[in-house]
């Protein structure tokens, strides 16, 4: 019998090479291999703890985990291996050695795997960023090898350099790494660098570890530069990515697009990426930087069913701040239609509320009321066709500040946060069976969170609520001082199911920069809920109160 010292498969006693990665065999001895099963300790991309369910993809962001494994290193160190002794590990086929060529990369793998990267390195010739071939071969004990060089002492890996990189820096590094792939393109080979792959060196330049993934290319076949994306993707992650467009998160996570062609080749990804850059570098800062919204479709559907509206202006010299954020309630009809014509209602309602100078007699308590009540109506006088299916709904939470007091309305489980310097708070309390469940003591928050109909609406606006006779519904509505300087957080579910508590919103909100504008601050909370997955349509508006 014989052991096959990669995978661990034992083959008969006349194999020469295992059947299942072609690595050469040795005669049955302990395995070098670890025992233990094969995790993922987290997700580089996102932080998902044990995110791999046996596809190799992180089961929250969806980013390609192969080669970022937890398992100890297949040769241990201090052992031999093309002559050379292992003195460190990068991965558990990748490691640094020392021998008679002094300190070498030595890559292990399949036979035609590593033929393949050897092929690709000899036509390269060395060409920056790329290590040289040293030595190509099959070691007795540990199977196909490469011994490449490595790079310099001096450098360091781009995931480790990125989070204090500036957006234009962090460009200069993806049109470089695009180059170098343009380069393998044209010397006829493939490229699936890992994140860990990628080098940056004393002057800026760009080191690449490995040529991974370099199978040969049909003729006239481009590079297919999803892979790159990735890579990419989770070096820059979060920062400075997150401080990019959704567009360029969307190039960052290729295999979730919902056109699998799009960023095939490395020409649409350089203008991909170059235009949402350009986007984000080149901004004008918005003419008001207290306010701003972002509404997201997300990576998994295939529309957006939320919705948002803002407006602010002065009465009797004092500023007034009008946000609204709608989800409609997926199950139903035309909720995109419901989700609009709710935020648009209510706005344009508290808006003339603010305008008219009712707003220095009344209390805004009564009249948010009365503008939720009115989206309602709007939607159910809409007369939206829904034939025999479930008829339009949507939540809604509406904030609105004037002065120092803050008032908000809400149906259903989009939320509101107030953050400040000293603390954070959840302003809403959802309409769901989860919530109402706790509320009885039938279970812990933990456990409903957990149960098939954690996220079923207790109450939503629209005729899915009333039926088809339309009478009004009871929004909730609280109003408080604001004690000083923070900001205020709608947002739909999108975002609060990945990040649920007042301190993970105000971390991220904090995170953005103590500069940072409201818009700036709406746009990397909808980044982190794509950079997390993505998988519901995901709003947020933000309005800096600064007194």
């Amino acid at each position: 019998m014989k052991r096959c010292p990669k995978c661990d498969a034992t083959m008969v006693t006349d194999d020469v090479f295992c059947e299942a990665d072609g690595t050469r065999l040795i005669n049955s001895v302990p395995s070098v291999r670890a025992t233990a099963p094969t995790l993922y300790a987290k997700c580089p991309a996102c932080g998902q703890p044990e995110p791999d369910e046996g596809d190799g993809y992180c089961s929250s962001c969806g980013h390609r985990l192969a080669g970022n494994r937890s398992t100890p290193p297949l040769i241990p160190i201090g052992a031999k291996i093309a002559g050379s002794e292992v003195v460190a590990a990068r991965a558990a086929d990748d490691f640094v050695v020392r021998g008679p060529h002094g300190e070498l990369t030595v890559a292990i793998g399949s036979a035609a795997a590593v033929a393949a990267e050897a092929s690709a390195l000899t036509a390269l010739g060395g060409v920056a960023p790329f290590p040289k071939l040293v030595e190509h071969g099959d070691d007795p004990r540990h199977g196909s090898f490469v011994a490449i060089t490595s790079p310099p002492s001096s450098a360091r890996r781009l995931a480790d350099v990125a989070p204090a990189m500036s957006l234009d820096k962090a460009l200069a590094v993806v049109h470089r790494v695009l180059d170098a792939a343009e380069a393998v393109e044209r010397a006829g080979f493939d490229w699936l660098p890992e994140h860990g792959d990628l080098w940056v060196l004393e002057d800026g330049s760009l080191a690449s570890s490995r040529l991974r993934g370099a199978l040969p290319l049909p003729e006239g076949g481009r590079l297919d530069a999803r892979a790159l994306c990735e890579a990419l993707g989770a070096a820059l992650l979060p920062e400075p990515m997150i401080r990019t467009s959704p567009r360029l998160l969307r190039a960052r996570i290729a295999h979730r697009l919902v056109d699998p062609d799009a960023n095939r080749t490395i020409d649409d990804l350089r203008a991909e990426i170059s235009a949402a850059f350009a986007r984000v570098v080149d901004a004008p800062t918005p003419l008001d930087r207290a306010l701003g919204a972002l509404c997201d479709g997300g990576f998994r559907r295939d529309h957006n069913e939320d919705a948002c509206a803002v407006a602010t202006g002065e009465t009797n010299g004092e500023r007034w701040t009008v946000l609204v954020v709608c989800d409609g309630v997926s199950s139903s009809t035309h909720a995109e239609q419901a989700s609009a014509i709710a935020s648009k209602t209510a706005c344009d309602a508290l808006a003339h509320f603010a305008r008219s100078g009712d707003v220095a007699f009344e209390a805004a308590t009564a009249a948010m009321s009365q503008a939720i009540r009115a989206a309602h109506l709007a939607i159910c006088a809409s007369n939206i066709e829904h034939a025999d299916a479930e008829p339009p709904g949507t939540t809604i939470v509406a904030g609105f500040v004037y002065k120092r007091r803050l008032t908000v309305g809400w149906v259903g489980d989009s939320r509101a946060y107030w953050v400040s310097a000293t603390g954070a708070e959840l302003l809403t309390r959802d309409h769901s069976w989860a919530n109402e469940t706790v509320a009885r003591g039938e279970m812990t928050e933990a456990e409903a969170m957990r149960a098939p109909l954690a996220h079923a609406l207790t109450k939503c606006l629209g005729p899915l609520e009333v039926g088809d006779i339309p009478h009004e519904i009871e929004p909730e509505v609280r109003a408080r001082d604001l004690p000083g300087p923070g900001h205020i957080v709608l947002c739909s579910d999108g975002l609060w199911n990945y990040f649920p508590s007042a301190v993970m919103v105000a971390d991220l909100v904090r995170a953005a920069g103590r500069d940072a504008h409201a818009e700036s601050i709406a746009r990397q909370l909808v980044n982190h809920a794509l950079a997390r997955g993505g998988g519901d349509n995901v709003t947020v508006a933000v309005f800096a109160h600064e007194t």
